[in-house]
């Protein structure tokens, strides 16, 4: 996490604070999840901590700015935000959270960035609830799409996706087709056209790719392993897929527009065989 935010942020002034404090966190396995915000210079990240007075677990989302060297936060609390799996920031303007849970999605507004981007004390955070349906939790993982109109969700234990508008609070779902034996949604990711949803499943090498006008979708089970991280190139066309229980990485190519899909496989590549293996040093005084 630390490396990840010193190369996208470019921190330098205040890097050596930010860098002890999340270092702090990761020690005693507080962090569960992070997120940064696509357009502007803030993160958020999932913490579960231990209550010293009641030992009772706590889930909470801290918000921060990094412009400021003394990183203020807001926290975002609920009797509803337990379990905390996941975080995504609407690309929006405004500053809009959703925040996956055991029982469905807390989706925070909060009134600082509208001006501002600021936080202060006056900040108000208001929290809509959508709770998981029957056989659909907790939730494994969310994606905006690129206005933030509509939000998608998925389920270790469902291989249906819930598609919310942000605006009217309604919902629709659709199904990933999976027959027989375990059946689950570990990543979703909504292109950055909004054209396609990619999905890879739980407990199988496959994954499913959308098209979002009629929601159509294609299967592929080209993989040694489950995947669980998605990637989209800025112009929609490329999409990379990893697994945590490989070093491959799978390159698909989407060369055309919603409702067609007809994805092509560029290539695979081994990381093992493209980055070289990192040397541990030592020194010693003679």
């Amino acid at each position: 996490i630390i490396s990840l935010i010193n190369l996208l942020l470019g921190i330098n002034n205040n890097r050596s604070e930010m860098k002890s404090y999340l270092e702090e966190l990761e020690d005693t396995g507080r962090i569960v999840c992070f997120a940064f915000h696509p357009n502007r210079d803030c993160f958020a990240i999932g913490l579960k901590e231990l209550d010293p007075k009641t030992n009772q677990i706590l889930w909470r989302v801290s918000l921060y700015e990094t412009n400021k060297p003394d990183f203020p936060t807001i926290v975002l609390t609920h009797e509803f935000q337990t379990q905390i799996t996941s975080i995504e920031f609407s690309p929006s303007q405004l500053c809009t959270i959703a925040v996956g849970c055991a029982k469905g999605i807390c989706l925070w507004n909060v009134d600082s960035f509208i001006t501002r981007f600021i936080f202060s004390p006056s900040t108000k955070a208001r929290m809509q609830f959508f709770p998981c349906l029957k056989n659909n939790s907790p939730v494994s993982s969310l994606s905006f799409s690129s206005r933030g109109e509509y939000l998608i969700s998925s389920s270790f234990n469902s291989d249906r996706l819930r598609i919310f508008n942000t605006i009217t609070g309604e919902s629709t779902e659709t199904s990933c087709g999976m027959i027989g034996g375990k059946s689950g949604i570990n990543t979703v990711k909504w292109s950055p056209n909004d054209n396609f949803v990619v999905a890879c499943c739980s407990f199988r090498s496959t994954i499913i790719i959308f098209e979002t006008k009629t929601w159509k979708c294609e299967r592929w089970n080209d993989f040694k392993s489950p995947c669980s991280s998605i990637c989209w190139s800025s112009d929609s066309r490329v999409c990379i897929l990893s697994s945590n229980q490989s070093s491959i990485l799978y390159a698909l190519r989407l060369p055309h527009s919603s409702p067609e899909i007809s994805a092509q496989l560029m290539g695979t590549f081994d990381l093992t065989l493209v980055i070289p293996k990192q040397t541990s040093l030592s020194s010693s005084s003679s």
